[in-house]
């Protein structure tokens, strides 16, 4: 769809036209992958000054333990373990499961019961015998996901999260579009379009004009466009893995003079 009006920043014969263009994933190129693809459009944009936003949906299946946050190691009358959980979607009941029986496994024939207060939502690990302690101090992710602070702890008969766990991962979705130069800074993380992850697992995730922060990218000069890279990271700044859905759409306007 293409649309003309008149702009009083410039001179009364000028004009800008507006062409929305519709990016669907499905239309990647075969050598791209889902969250990082490349779109060869179905002509060149001529003298594009700035993209704005219309909308963005993509369905909520990504994993909340992934490779940045399922490495935890812990200190008990075994010794010191490195545990790893299985990437995937957890809900708190398949959590607390994979956590035992990881624990069990290294710790043996010490075995440990994990519970989570129904009332504080805050994870406890008590060993059958001896102490426990964890070191977060260099997994900051994993200490998110459990509930506890990013520090090394002393020993004790048990360990109680300072705060609620956190299955919500990743927490906010981050388009990057190149030739477009990033526009918002997300924790340190350049990119163009910030959408939070507001519904559950297996709904649709959709962002539309004006819900957030910015919607139009000013190009620094008039470029021509005939292809886009469109990457799609959490707020790590790490490829989200949609566990094979391939269904995300994007609207953008074109503004050229």
């Amino acid at each position: 769809m293409s649309r003309i009006f008149n702009n009083p920043n410039l001179n009364s014969t000028d004009r800008i036209y507006s062409e929305q263009v519709v990016i669907n994933s499905i239309n990647r190129e075969s050598t791209s992958t889902l969250t990082n693809a490349i779109f060869n459009l179905s002509k060149v944009y001529r003298n594009v000054k700035a993209v704005r936003f219309n909308h963005f949906s993509i369905p909520n299946t990504f994993s909340n333990v992934t490779s940045s946050n399922n490495s935890i190691q812990y200190v008990d009358n075994t010794g010191t373990h490195n545990i790893t959980l299985t990437v995937g979607h957890y809900d708190i009941t398949d959590l607390l499961a994979q956590l035992k029986s990881k624990m069990d496994t290294a710790s043996a024939p010490t075995t440990y019961t994990v519970a989570v207060s129904s009332i504080t939502n805050k994870i406890t690990f008590t060993p059958s015998v001896g102490t426990l302690a964890f070191n977060f101090a260099t997994q900051p992710a994993s200490a998110k996901l459990l509930g506890f602070a990013q520090t090394d702890q002393v020993a004790g008969a048990s360990q109680t999260g300072a705060y609620i766990y956190s299955l919500i991962n990743p927490d906010h979705l981050l388009i990057k579009m190149l030739p477009l130069t990033a526009k918002i800074n997300y924790n340190g993380v350049g990119a163009h379009l910030c959408v939070p992850v507001d519904t559950a697992w297996g709904d649709l995730i959709i962002w539309n004009e004006g819900s957030y922060w910015v919607t139009e990218i000013d190009l620094l000069v008039p470029t021509d466009i005939r292809q886009l890279s469109v990457q799609i990271i959490d707020q790590s700044n790490t490829e989200v893995n949609t566990n094979g859905q391939d269904d995300w759409m994007m609207v953008l306007d074109f503004i050229s003079v």
